[in-house]
């Protein structure tokens, strides 16, 4: 039987959501944007793909003559946080409108991460729970107080796995899946173990998905709206021999950046992903989140069968493109 789960929501989640949003905005202009927190925001302001430095070069040091290509995406991230970011900038150049859209994105993933737990759960209390816990994620909170990526990352991640459920209760929402997870794939490369997850588990759990077309009509629909990086990514290849730059950094590509490629040392990489997630997240937080899975793949459920198989192939991510502290987003919303 088909349940809206966008009904009857319960109004502690709006506590949840209203102290979160506190927190968020508590003093947030008056925070000087250093790092990516500056620059991302600055590229943001013209869509201009430019970085303040000689050691990683862009399309604009390259072409006398812009290639059209070169306007459908970054050198490094895919372009569509930075246009959200770039509507908000055209209301007013300001440390405040820079970082709102990501305050906003983060208060959307505790919505979102409450109606995605609670469509796979079927019970309310845990998504209360995971909402609860995702607003006392240090990470979480840091991510939306800066205009770094991250909490653009996780609300798209969250409205992802939400979509998705609600997908395989009524196949008829596959347009909605698709347009979801299209945009989820053009915020950063950090999602695409989205992918692999969701396949291994309807594997695991759905086999019959595999026999309707709407699976494969959402599929399409989300590579149609990623066209954009794809191209991009075809066309530096064939203008420059390598692809852009995180996918330079995964195949260990010769190209004008001096990036570390695939770690080899497989002990080493993991290892150094448990001390980021411990030193990020906290310990005492770690440590319950893996109580937690190890409780509910006792109990059989399908939420922490999901969670667990995303787990893993994040972690497979981490360990080929190294443990590095912003990429770890992801675990956020998964460990909640």
């Amino acid at each position: 039987m088909k349940e809206n789960y966008m009904k009857h929501i319960d109004q502690r989640l709006w506590w949840i959501i209203g102290c979160t949003a506190v927190v968020l905005l508590f003093r947030i202009s008056h925070v000087d944007m250093v790092g990516d927190d500056a620059t991302y925001s600055v590229r943001s302001i013209g869509l201009v793909d430019f970085l303040f430095t000689a050691q990683q070069e862009t399309p604009l040091h390259w072409f006398t003559e812009m290639p059209f290509w070169t306007e459908l995406s970054f050198h490094d991230h895919p372009i569509l946080l930075f246009l959200i970011q770039f509507v908000f900038l055209s209301i007013h150049a300001s440390v405040f409108f820079a970082k709102l859209p990501f305050v906003l994105m983060a208060l959307g993933a505790l919505f979102f991460t409450y109606q995605w737990t609670v469509a796979v759960s079927r019970r309310k209390e845990i998504g209360l729970i995971s909402a609860l816990l995702l607003a006392l994620n240090a990470q979480f909170i840091w991510a939306g107080r800066v205009s770094y990526l991250e909490a653009g990352v996780i609300f798209f991640l969250a409205l992802t796995m939400w979509s998705f459920f609600r997908f395989l209760d009524d196949k008829k929402r596959w347009w909605q899946f698709g347009i979801v997870l299209g945009l989820t794939l053009l915020t950063k490369f950090s999602t695409l173990f989205i992918i692999p997850t969701m396949v291994l588990f309807l594997l695991w759990q759905e086999r019959h998905v595999w026999r309707l077309p709407e699976w494969y009509w959402a599929f399409g629909l989300a590579g149609f709206i990623n066209l954009p990086t794809i191209i991009y990514n075809l066309a530096m290849y064939r203008t420059r021999g390598h692809f852009s730059l995180q996918f330079v950094r995964l195949f260990g590509q010769v190209s004008p950046w001096t990036l570390e490629g695939i770690h080899n040392n497989l002990f080493q990489s993991l290892w150094g992903l448990v001390l980021n997630l411990g030193q990020l997240i906290s310990w005492p937080y770690l440590l319950a989140a893996i109580v937690a899975i190890v409780f509910s793949m006792r109990e059989k459920s399908r939420h922490g069968r999901f969670v667990l198989l995303g787990l893993f192939f994040l972690t497979i991510q981490q360990v080929f493109t190294g443990p590095g502290g912003h990429a770890l987003a992801p675990y956020s919303i998964l460990m909640a």
